[in-house]
């Protein structure tokens, strides 16, 4: 089980059309990704949920900074009177045209996604979606408000089957001034135990032996080209959100350009299955695929449907095989809509620490 750990980066770069390596240009920011730099800072955050018999008040730091060149957000949250970390990527979706976005935490396995829009004459952002929860997942409305440059208001609604919303949590925050202040913490024993049942599923342990640091050869090829010379990158992945979570950072090169990439590996128990997602300098969409192992989990496949950089669909198959501890290799099919040959990558993989 330990060849899940690159399917985002693998993904995303099977899907990136091979004719790059002849005139490679890295894109820049746009317009609407750039609006999303009012997140950016340290900010204190009080969210309040409003159902059950009493509201709810977890407060926790929230860290948003700009990666891959600008192309997205990070941000990580940590609770201060609750133990509990949440991690989203944030973006523009130039394939979609909306705003996208993923969460994840420590109190469920699955993964919450998002699209929105953004509204010119108030500043305030849209997002439809589905939010993961202890009792399933379940469709949501959420509304941000920027009311002053430093503060922010967020109101969620659980959306029912006929339409109605209801107000399920506001979480309001102010961005810290000094941001050299450390996050504010609690000691394990400060903080509130809600009593939720553990989302971890055994086959979150495949993820774990998956945390250090890896160094990557990357060859990729292409009906009617020339091989590419291998590309080298590293990659650093660590266990995040009480171990549901294997989150990669990716760096290196790529035809020439400075490359980075973040991607979020779990197994989501309902549906029985891993999921990945990822995003990079590279391309302004949000990568999403899933997979199996083998019975004996020395096989890994995953699978993938995008867009290439030239906005032609394209499914990948990654199929990764463990020969020896600390190395593998993964190779990657991509073919098109109708079922040709878009080429094939390959990564060797070395674990360094």
């Amino acid at each position: 089980m330990q060849t899940n750990r690159l399917l985002p980066l693998s993904v995303l770069l099977a899907a990136m059309p091979f004719a790059r390596a002849q005139e490679p240009t890295a894109p820049t920011p746009s317009k609407e990704q750039q609006l999303l730099d009012v997140w950016i800072g340290t900010w204190d955050v009080t969210a309040t949920n409003l159902e059950g018999p009493a509201p709810m008040v977890m407060q926790a730091i929230e860290e948003t900074k700009a990666v891959c060149g600008g192309m997205w957000l990070l941000s990580n949250v940590t609770g201060t009177n609750i133990d509990f970390q949440g991690i989203a990527i944030t973006g523009w979706d130039a394939t979609k045209g909306k705003y996208v976005g993923v969460w994840v935490d420590s109190m469920t396995a699955a993964a919450s996604t998002s699209q929105g829009t953004r509204d010119a004459k108030t500043g305030s952002f849209a997002f439809e979606g589905s939010m993961s929860s202890p009792e399933g997942a379940r469709t949501t409305f959420t509304t941000t408000e920027f009311p002053t440059a430093d503060t922010r208001l967020e109101t969620v609604h659980a959306v029912d089957k006929d339409g109605k919303k209801t107000k399920v949590m506001e979480i309001r925050a102010t961005r810290k001034k000094d941001q050299k202040t450390a996050p504010a913490s609690a000691t394990k024993d400060e903080k509130l135990d809600l009593g939720l049942p553990d989302p971890k599923d055994p086959m979150h342990k495949h993820l774990a032996p998956f945390a250090g640091n890896w160094k990557i050869s990357m060859t990729m090829s292409a009906p009617g080209m020339p091989a590419m010379p291998p590309n080298d990158m590293t990659s650093v992945d660590s266990m995040s959100c009480k171990d549901l979570w294997l989150m990669t950072h990716a760096t290196g090169s790529f035809s020439g350009m400075a490359f980075e990439g973040y991607g979020l590996t779990g197994y989501d128990p309902a549906k029985k299955h891993f999921v990945s997602y990822w995003v990079d300098a590279f391309g302004p969409f949000l990568m999403e695929s899933t997979g199996t192992c083998s019975e004996d989990g020395k096989t890994f496949t995953m699978r993938g449907d995008g867009l290439d950089m030239t906005g032609n669909p394209v499914t990948t198959v990654d199929t990764c095989t463990m020969d020896k501890k600390d190395h593998y290799v993964r190779t990657m099919v991509s073919t098109s809509k109708d079922g040709k040959d878009a080429g094939t990558m390959t990564l060797d993989c070395t674990r360094t620490k």
